[in-house]
């Protein structure tokens, strides 16, 4: 009983310094709901336990065998080729809560163990979260995009918000798992809460004192406190601006389309996949063959592998003119449709090689009779410049001979002009 006491007791302690330590990537309706409680655990009278989360049962790891669908314990040694299923559901914060739910550093230990462990071939990551702290976010993001196991997102029946929708950016590729499942809420914002009145109830008088170097200590939130805003709105631009661009690089088609999802607003299914921010709807089977085919006979270890692999799969869903795939065991199945868009766009792909290297073969072929041109003309130049050296020289001769005339002189002087005219211009007529 004194156990379960202390648990929820540090648990309280855990949960109120998350909230109030600095903003969250979260639902605004998720955080409104929680107001009531915040107050009540403040004032001592409330506890963790009333926080309406699925336990820790339901977000404790497990691994499964894709062929047989069999469940395994995290420490438990499964067949090669298993599929580490990773939940991330509920409110998250940075560090772990009182009674055993993980946060994100915990999460990244997960992360970091599944690329050690030989017997598992990638993570499934099951979302259902409206969103948690900044603090952890971007780590535990990076730790996913940048793991050496390709990993797949699923949004399990629920949503997958705010800071939840940065972890599912991470992965390779990202799915639902109903049409009403919702991502989104690309954003940030923070609640300042002004206590001096409830402790003047109490009858506590709060009086901050700073140090005469510290002018600029807590400068945002006494600036916001007294009404000013601008500082604190500067430092959650920061973070909205590195969480857009994460969210970015996941594909092509998420980037072509930042202004429909940059705002903070929420999709649905139709509408998210319409602008890059999941790839379709599957069951949790086909989700987890994903994450095998997609780790199948690859070594990956750099970020750019997340973006390359979605734009490969959007590639492939444009050339058959399809907006999803049936996901089928060890990848997808194409209808013939599909498959005569795809040899169609192939065909059209070969015709465009053989006509590019046509082109390529009639301007080599230009290049060369250019190149022979200019060394004939080089050639040319090279007998027209000695030609005239050498008259040059005649002509010295001529005009140092002393039993010239006047006359005789000037018919020497045409016919050398003659001569150098029919040397350098052998189609002159004059």
């Amino acid at each position: 009983m004194l156990s379960r006491h202390f648990c929820a007791m540090t648990s309280n302690f855990h949960i109120l310094s998350a909230i109030l330590n600095g903003p969250w990537l979260i639902t605004p309706d998720y955080a409104q709901a929680m107001l009531p409680w915040v107050a009540s655990l403040y004032s001592g009278s409330g506890s963790v336990a009333a926080v309406p989360r699925s336990g820790y049962s339901s977000e404790r790891p497990f691994i499964v065998a894709p062929r047989t669908g069999k469940r395994y314990e995290w420490n438990d040694t499964p067949p090669e080729g298993s599929v580490a299923v990773i939940p991330i559901t509920g409110p998250i914060t940075k560090y772990n809560g009182g009674c055993g739910e993980p946060g994100s550093i915990q999460r990244q230990s997960l992360v970091a163990e599944v690329d050690a462990r030989s017997e598992i071939v990638g993570a499934l990551y099951l979302y259902d979260t409206p969103g948690g702290q900044v603090s952890g976010t971007s780590s535990l993001a990076n730790a996913i995009r940048n793991a050496k196991k390709r990993s797949v997102a699923y949004v399990d029946d629920g949503i997958a918000a705010s800071a939840g929708m940065w972890f599912l950016s991470a992965s390779a590729e990202a799915y639902v798992s109903q049409k009403t499942d919702q991502v989104g809420s690309i954003g940030a914002y923070t609640s300042l809460v002004n206590f001096s009145g409830y402790f003047e109830k109490l009858g506590i008088k709060i009086q901050e004192i700073y140090a005469p170097q510290s002018t600029d200590k807590n400068g945002s939130y006494r600036a916001a406190i007294e009404g000013n805003e601008d500082l604190i709105k500067q430092d959650l631009s920061v973070v909205v601006d590195g969480f857009i661009n994460f969210v970015a690089d996941r594909s092509p088609r998420a980037r072509a389309s930042i202004d429909k999802w940059s705002t903070g607003k929420m999709f649905h299914a139709a509408d998210a996949k319409k602008y890059g921010l999941h790839e379709g709807v599957l069951p949790m089977r086909g989700a987890i063959q994903r994450v095998v085919a997609l780790n199948k006979n690859s070594t990956p270890t750099i970020s750019s592998n997340t973006k390359h692999t979605t734009m490969a799969f959007e590639q492939t869903l444009s050339a058959a003119q399809a907006e999803e795939f049936e996901v089928v065991e060890g990848g997808f199945l194409a209808t013939e449709d599909q498959l005569n868009n795809v040899e169609a766009h192939i065909t059209g792909l070969q015709s465009q090689l053989s006509a590019s290297q046509e082109t390529v073969t009639a301007q080599g072929q230009q290049i060369e009779q250019l190149q022979t041109a200019a060394t004939a003309s080089e050639s040319t130049i090279q007998r027209l410049q000695t030609e005239l050296k050498n008259k040059g020289k005649r002509d010295a001769v001529t005009f140092t001979n002393p039993e010239v005339g006047v006359e005789d002189d000037a018919e020497v002087k045409e016919d050398r002009y003659a001569d150098l005219r029919k040397a350098a211009f052998p189609n002159w007529q004059g």
